[in-house]
């Protein structure tokens, strides 16, 4: 029989939500790009500081910006699957792909892929659905009750024996699935532009007047006057707007903000079994 094989390349350099052009525009628009030498930002310190952000935001709210698949362990708990009927993953999980058990390495059921199921938001369901859950249901398709005929792969003549036998067994299953967002929401977007935007207004305020520069003075004919560099009482001449993306972000005195809003979304309740 004869046989195909493709070949394709591909980058690793994860997709940035938005362009320096970008974040120029929306985020600092009105702020001069260059220091007192004249010298500008370049749009690969820009992409830098969009990169650093959005990866500080995958981590803290356990999610990922851009479609992609996920293959990772976690262990079987006996009463977690009892009580709760469904495996959990890392992230939210948007199309399940592979659900398989192993016991030592040794491969003791695999799940087909139509028996694998995830629950929507309402919002969800409509063009995009993305989803924030982060678990694989298991709902037997067909009708006969049989499982062997249904697709399930299992070892040995009683595959549950010690499935049934043991409360906790370590790196039990191996799921595999699509996570991601396919139209990333504006708010994950604006903030990604915030933190970006602040790390920048941090570095150009100062070194605009030269680094550590906060005023001048100016004398003539006995007569001087003082000018003051820093428009607000922090973060350097560029306070007023540094304060605003802060607060925006993180809330006033660390209280609230996106951020608080968006962990209560995206990472919930979070809990482990010990």
């Amino acid at each position: 029989m004869g046989s195909l094989k493709f070949s394709f390349s591909y980058g690793t350099t994860p997709t940035l939500v938005l362009s320096p052009a970008e974040l120029l525009q929306n985020y600092l628009f009105g702020v001069p790009i260059c220091n007192s030498a004249g010298l500008e930002l370049t749009s690969e310190m820009m992409e830098q500081k969009i990169l650093a952000a959005q990866e500080w935001l995958e981590d803290i709210l356990y999610i990922k910006f851009n479609e992609q698949i996920i293959k990772e362990t976690s262990s079987f708990t006996r009463t977690e699957w009892d009580t709760w009927g469904f495996v959990k993953t890392t992230y939210n999980v948007k199309f399940p792909l592979a659900l398989d058990g192993f016991y030592n390495k040794i491969k003791q059921i695999g799940y087909p892929y139509e028996w694998l199921n995830v629950r929507f938001e309402k919002s969800s369901l409509e063009i995009d659905r993305d989803t924030v859950l982060r678990q694989i249901h298991i709902v037997p398709s067909g009708t006969t009750g049989n499982a062997s005929s249904e697709g399930v792969i299992y070892n040995g003549a009683t595959p549950f024996a010690l499935f049934l036998g043991l409360r906790y067994i370590p790196n039990y299953w191996v799921s595999t699935y699509v996570t991601g967002f396919q139209k990333i929401p504006p708010i994950l977007i604006d903030m990604v532009g915030k933190l970006a935007a602040i790390q920048l207004l941090l570095q150009l305020g100062d070194t605009y007047h030269g680094v550590g520069m906060s005023s001048y003075s100016v004398s003539l004919d006995g007569l001087s006057q003082n000018t003051s560099l820093i428009k607000s009482g922090e973060y350097g001449i560029y306070g007023s707007r540094i304060k605003q993306f802060t607060s925006d972000v993180f809330g006033v005195n660390g209280q609230g903000g996106a951020i608080e809003a968006m962990k209560a979304k995206y990472r919930g309740i979070t809990w482990d079994v010990c």
